[in-house]
């Protein structure tokens, strides 16, 4: 469960970041 937040939430940083 603190893998799939912490995946989440570093795509979601990543996916605006590099957009």
């Amino acid at each position: 469960m603190l893998l799939h937040f912490s995946t989440s939430k570093f795509q979601f940083t990543i996916v605006p970041a590099r957009g």
